[in-house]
């Protein structure tokens, strides 16, 4: 009886587990047309500038689930620690997903909160394609700035 008893908690550990994960993995497992190579996922977790990643499922105030992407930036040449954070809004349908808010937390500041990153850049998304070239994000001088988005358009 124990044993029949802990099997199906197993059982419905790992079901919860894998429905949970289906939305991140969705996320995770998209393939872009910047790299073909490698999935969302691996180029995150490739970034030379993240220490440290974190993924997870959540739900908005209107009911609208989304997937957050943490990343823990550190670029010791311009001296920046921060955290970047991207969320995914997952469509009704759970098949796809957009991106939504691209934020910057700057920790040698406490006191900030996430500023959105379409501040600094002029359009979103631009923060995936920075990662995606394995670029600096944060503390760049305001011609490495311009240089960085005119690369961008072309």
């Amino acid at each position: 009886m124990k044993k029949r008893i802990y099997l199906t908690a197993v059982l419905l550990v790992l079901i919860l587990t894998s429905c949970s994960n289906s939305n991140i993995n969705m996320v995770k497992d998209y393939v872009d047309e910047l790299n073909p190579s490698l999935s969302l996922g691996e180029v995150f977790e490739s970034y030379e500038y993240f220490t440290k990643t974190e993924w997870k499922e959540d739900t908005g105030k209107r009911g609208i689930k989304y997937v957050e992407f943490k990343g823990y930036y550190s670029d010791k040449k311009r001296n920046k620690e921060a955290i970047i954070k991207i969320q995914f809004p997952i469509n009704k349908n759970e098949d796809n997903f957009n991106i939504g808010f691209e934020g910057i937390k700057d920790l040698s500041n406490k006191e900030t909160e996430f500023e959105n990153f379409n501040t600094i850049f002029f359009k979103q998304g631009d923060l995936i394609r920075c990662i995606y070239q394995n670029r600096p994000v944060i503390g760049l001088s305001f011609y490495e700035q311009q240089q960085l988005i005119g690369d961008m358009q072309q």
